[in-house]
């Protein structure tokens, strides 16, 4: 018998877009998610606050679990999905707590339970087999206020497993990878030498078992016009020697090309390697629209999240997108059993 995913859900910032966004996707379901997708719901958990606004809302359309006051273990969310009834439709909201937020107002604690819904996500999805995990948006700048030294999911996640986690921004047209991800622009020149280069080739090599292809995959240089030889900086050497690693690895790879003409021609290619963030999330998101997400590959679990932040302006307009995050269920929904497959450690040539 075929396993069915487990889909784990963490609510993101309470005072941001991603709720919202969920909530449009589970209430017009039968609008938005095809009846395959819809039946896949029962699998789908939640964990946040039951938010005073919202109580009802979430009565009626998940199957409360609450949590509050008590560690909640893998054991026992296990034993409850055992004993469930499998004529259930509806998703399971695990409720840490009741909380009120303003949609638009981002505040401290708005953000501190965000991290606590994120970290209580984190250990029950090391604990379930065949388990994705969705990450709605959190603000960094306001969970650093809060105290807690957070540099983002993808930090998070490389710690938890002891790995290089590497995000990759994926859409079918074309996935970005930034080689170096939320640091100040004058700390990149010196950041490209501290790459990690055999978790890259992984990552890569992961992402050729997901997709069934052999990747055609380019990589950007830093410097205007490649460097032109030299005379406009010397860091594309080194990353021609880094190609010629990836090369040996069996990865088609090309490059380094000047970034300010490449993307006239990116249909080219499956994959970018980019030197910085801004250098390669802005023509994906010009490419991508909202049907962008964010994965983090050369780990053992699929972790997929919309490609867009808290929005905070937007959510309390109520003008959002929905697709980056339908986008983000359904790629869970398509890989998470062949993740943990995807998932190795090859020998890598020196």
């Amino acid at each position: 018998m075929k396993a069915n995913p487990l889909l784990l859900c963490s609510m993101g910032d309470p005072a941001g877009i991603g709720w919202p966004i969920l909530k449009e996707i589970i209430e017009n379901k039968r609008v938005y998610l095809k009846e395959k997708e819809q039946n896949l719901l029962k699998y789908f958990i939640v964990v946040g606050d039951l938010l005073k606004s919202d109580e009802k809302w979430i009565s009626r359309y998940f199957e409360v679990l609450p949590i509050s006051g008590k560690k909640f273990t893998v054991k026992e969310l296990s034993l409850f999905l055992s004993k469930r009834n499998p004529r259930k439709q509806k998703p399971i909201f695990l409720a840490l707590g009741h909380n009120s937020f303003e949609l638009g107002k981002p505040n401290v604690h708005a953000a501190l339970r965000s991290y606590i819904y994120f970290k209580q996500c984190l250990y029950l999805w090391q604990g379930l087999p065949n388990c994705a995990l969705l990450t709605l948006p959190v603000s960094k700048e306001w969970i650093s206020k809060t105290g807690k030294n957070f540099t983002g999911h993808t930090a998070e996640l490389s710690k938890t497993y002891h790995q290089n986690g590497v995000m990759c921004m994926h859409h079918s047209k074309l996935s970005i990878i930034p080689l170096t991800e939320h640091i100040p622009i004058a700390k990149v020149p010196e950041a490209i030498y501290q790459v990690p280069y055999p978790a890259i080739a992984k990552a890569l090599l992961q992402l050729e078992t997901l997709k069934r292809k052999k990747l055609k995959i380019a990589m950007l240089a830093l410097n205007p016009h490649a460097g032109e030889g030299g005379a406009l900086g010397k860091e594309e050497d080194f990353l021609r020697e880094k190609i010629l690693f990836l090369q040996k690895q069996n990865l088609a790879i090309e490059g380094p090309f000047p970034a300010d003409s490449f993307f006239m021609n990116y249909k080219d290619y499956d994959v970018v390697l980019a030197q910085y963030h801004d250098q390669g999330l802005i023509p994906f998101k010009m490419i991508s629209g909202f049907s962008g997400v964010n994965i983090t590959l050369n780990l053992p679990k699929m972790r997929v999240s919309p490609d867009h932040g808290t929005a905070y302006l937007q959510a309390q307009k109520g003008e959002y997108d929905i697709k980056s995050v339908l986008v983000a269920m359904r790629l869970a929904w398509k890989w998470s059993l062949a993740w943990q497959q995807s998932f190795s450690s090859p020998s890598l040539s020196p």
